[in-house]
């Protein structure tokens, strides 16, 4: 949720949002978890959200002002500070998320790739048929053009960051 919200639109719009979330991710392997200010992120601890990523950065936002940090806060994005000519971000960890050190797609039960991404082209309104390693196009007009390609398998080419920062600069 990177907007201020007001108080007074939170439950009516950020709190089905993020129980719709939460059930979603009930059959999952997955943690829900919130990014926004103080107050939403009070919203989502309220409603059993697991963790809150606070923007405290936007130390003007509304839903920033007077109200509490969650007690369930992950991360805290307090300042943004240059290094050469990309500004980075500084955020805190309370330790209660320890984070991802490796990511392995995986469908649940029988379901197989291909009928997942049968499934998302429905959803778009595409009635095709699909195959592997060809570039599907969704959206073809003079001002848009989204094409899709579906591969079955996530390789990463070697354990280095793409981007690394040695004292102070980036590299």
């Amino acid at each position: 949720m990177d907007v201020d919200i007001q108080d007074g639109d939170i439950e009516g719009t950020v709190v089905p949002y993020m129980r719709g979330i939460i059930d979603a991710l009930k059959l999952s392997p997955y943690e829900p978890g919130i990014y926004g200010t103080r107050n939403v992120c009070l919203h989502g601890e309220e409603v059993g959200m697991k963790y809150s990523f606070v923007a405290d950065m936007s130390y003007g936002w509304s839903g920033n002002l007077g109200f509490r940090m969650p007690t369930n806060w992950a991360f805290d994005q307090f300042t943004e500070y240059p290094i050469g000519s990309t500004d980075i971000d500084q955020v805190a960890a309370s330790g209660k998320d320890a984070g991802v050190n490796k990511f392995v797609p995986q469908l649940y039960g029988t379901i197989s790739y291909r009928e997942v991404a049968a499934d998302v082209l429905k959803g778009l309104g595409k009635s095709v048929s699909v195959e592997f390693n060809k570039k599907l196009e969704l959206v073809n007009i003079p001002s848009l053009k989204i094409s899709v390609e579906l591969v079955n398998s996530l390789s990463v080419a070697d354990e280095t960051p793409a981007i690394t920062i040695s004292n102070g600069k980036l590299d």
